[in-house]
């Protein structure tokens, strides 16, 4: 979870639970 983009299909897994701009968004 270095970079927390939102077309990043690499961790974007945990991040598409229906929240992803509160938890793409918690490194920034």
């Amino acid at each position: 979870m270095e970079n927390h983009e939102p077309n990043a299909p690499s961790h974007c897994t945990w991040a598409t639970n229906g929240t992803d701009s509160p938890h793409t968004r918690r490194d920034v």
